[in-house]
């Protein structure tokens, strides 16, 4: 029963198929529920719904598994799902939020530096900036620069994943890091 663990995603993907075996598909839950967290974790920043997310996408990648056709790898179809259901996500929390505001606007207090700080408490500043620009960022922007600078995913994979051209791709990076330098240099 065990040897299935020894099995590449797409053999698995076969077994599921010709046999219908749900524990066949817990394997690939095993192998991807951490990945698929971490990156809805790191798309939408809050943990409650990157567990929502994660359990949705997984059920909606067991349900629709018939449609995988093996054109590119089991992991980068599933980040496409990950990344499209994170985007379902940021689309039906704008309509849900017309007062509500995020806590994303908090202020950091300008903080004089002076030869009294030491450098690790400069960098803690400098960060803490970065991640403020960040979250006031586009939603598909953000995804983009996590894809590319977190996941470390190359201009070709990303690519394949988002279903656009390398040219595209590098675009939207161009203009993703140029509004994170405009807005950090127009803050700060």
């Amino acid at each position: 029963m065990t040897e299935y663990k020894k099995l590449t995603d797409d053999e698995l993907i076969q077994l599921i198929l010709s046999t219908g075996e749900l524990h066949y598909f817990g394997e690939l839950y095993d192998r991807y529920s951490n990945k698929v967290f971490r990156k809805c974790y790191a798309m939408v920043q809050n943990e409650a719904d990157a567990e929502d997310l994660t359990q949705t996408i997984l059920t909606k990648t067991m349900l629709n598994i018939s449609k995988f056709k093996g054109n590119s790898s089991f992991s980068t179809w599933l980040f496409r799902i990950t990344y499209n259901a994170c985007l379902d996500h940021f689309r039906l929390r704008k309509k849900k939020r017309k007062i509500f505001t995020e806590d994303l606007n908090i202020d950091i207090t300008e903080v004089e530096q002076t030869d009294g700080i030491e450098e690790k408490q400069k960098l803690e500043i400098e960060l803490g900036r970065v991640k403020e620009i960040f979250k006031e960022l586009a939603d598909t922007d953000r995804m983009l620069l996590i894809m590319k600078y977190q996941d470390r995913m190359t201009v070709p994979v990303i690519a394949e994943s988002l279903n656009i051209s390398e040219s595209a791709v590098k675009m939207r990076l161009h203009r993703a890091r140029k509004r994170v330098l405009d807005a950090y240099n127009e803050k700060f």
